[in-house]
């Protein structure tokens, strides 16, 4: 295995070499986003849906023993998620451009989000990820 750095756009990036394959450090990329919250933005990115479709096609390309149909439940259970997840956004924003205090904001909030839980809980057609 061996390290180097990058200059991506005056900023140094590590970068890990094995099997003929480079990595870039993620850590790094998003440092210079925000250096305290290094863990939301990796987060926010993996969650995206754009990224799970993406580890979807890199599985399919890379992984001889990568079960399709396994995965299609997976990226509809993960966007149905996201899909919750941001409309409590758009919700959150839409009720401070009304003017709605924080607290009866978070009362609602709370209370919209677990209605989708629960939805989210009782749909069937989810599969569920097993505990070892």
């Amino acid at each position: 295995m061996k390290k180097s750095k990058m200059d991506v756009q005056g900023k140094e990036v590590a970068v890990i070499a094995k099997n003929n394959d480079d990595y870039i450090s993620l850590t790094d990329i998003a440092r210079y986003r925000d250096k305290e919250r290094t863990d939301y933005i990796i987060q926010n990115w993996i969650r995206s849906r754009t990224t799970i479709e993406y580890l979807g096609i890199w599985e399919q390309l890379n992984n001889p023993d990568f079960n399709s149909i396994e995965f299609d439940g997976f990226r509809k259970q993960a966007i149905s998620q996201l899909v919750c997840l941001s409309n409590l956004e758009n919700l959150n924003a839409h009720f401070i451009e009304e003017g709605v205090p924080q607290t009866e904001r978070l009362e609602k909030l709370n209370k919209i989000a677990i209605h989708q839980m629960k939805l989210l809980i009782e749909n069937r057609t989810l599969k569920k990820l097993e505990r070892n």
